[in-house]
């Protein structure tokens, strides 16, 4: 656990309030900031205990799920347009796994998945909800666990991966160098993927970033999918690149 995480875990364990935590915590770290560590914390907590589970801004809300429903779009595109239909998809996947059971549920069969989270309590609830909410033992035996996303991009091989979901929900500045490597160095197939997700959130043009990075790293080989601004308690920028060459 990482010090402000666990001091969260802590302060909630002692019965103090979310308000009463972010008003502790929020001159040091913002609002937004700290509101991201009490969710991890709850989710911790859940994972040991089997409380309630909190649900995020991040990973729910109707236009969330609308940005995930495009993502499975655009896997039905690259099977139609490049017979793509196996393969592994690297994924920085929500507590609850909703964007693989979201493919699975779609009649995509064939995918494994390399599921990436930091925390192990937070992997742990991974691993749990994998076969809590719906999958199969077949499906289950698709799934792998790994853990940072930017280390797994930068070891990688060329044509390594099906899809990338790069749900970041961060700002560019601190994973643009991990949607650059996962471009430039072509690490999903022709056809493929990488799903990005990233906050707006005291960054401008982040658009604008991220269209600039298509073109210098991808040199011709990527398009641009789909692009559009989304808002479920935080603004997110939703982009979908297609590797076409």
């Amino acid at each position: 656990l990482t010090p402000i995480r666990r001091e969260i875990v802590e302060l909630l364990l002692s019965g103090m309030s979310e308000e009463e935590i972010i008003k502790k915590r929020s001159k040091s770290k913002g609002r937004q900031q700290v509101l991201a560590h009490i969710t991890i914390a709850k989710n911790i907590l859940y994972a040991l205990n089997g409380n309630k589970k909190v649900k995020t801004d991040y990973s729910i809300g109707k236009n969330k799920s609308y940005a995930r429903s495009r993502n499975v779009d655009a896997i039905e595109v690259s099977k139609r347009d490049f017979n793509l239909n196996s393969g592994l998809i690297l994924s920085l996947s929500s507590h609850e796994c909703l964007m693989e059971l979201l493919i699975i549920k779609s009649g995509f069969k064939k995918f494994r998945y390399l599921l990436c989270e930091m925390e192990p309590l937070v992997l742990l609830m991974l691993f749990k909800k994998c076969r809590e909410l719906g999958m199969s033992k077949d499906d289950f035996s698709k799934m792998f666990f790994a853990g940072e996303i930017g280390e797994v991009i930068r070891v990688a091989l060329p044509n390594t991966f099906a899809h990338i979901n790069l749900d970041l929900c961060q700002s560019i500045i601190t994973f643009g160098g991990d949607i650059i490597n996962s471009i430039k160095r072509n690490v999903v197939v022709v056809g493929g993927t990488i799903m990005i997700t990233l906050s707006v959130r005291g960054v401008k043009g982040t658009k604008e970033k991220l269209e600039q990075i298509v073109a210098e790293h991808g040199k011709g080989n990527y398009v641009i999918a789909y692009k559009e601004h989304y808002k479920d308690g935080m603004t997110m920028y939703s982009m979908i690149v297609r590797r076409i060459r």
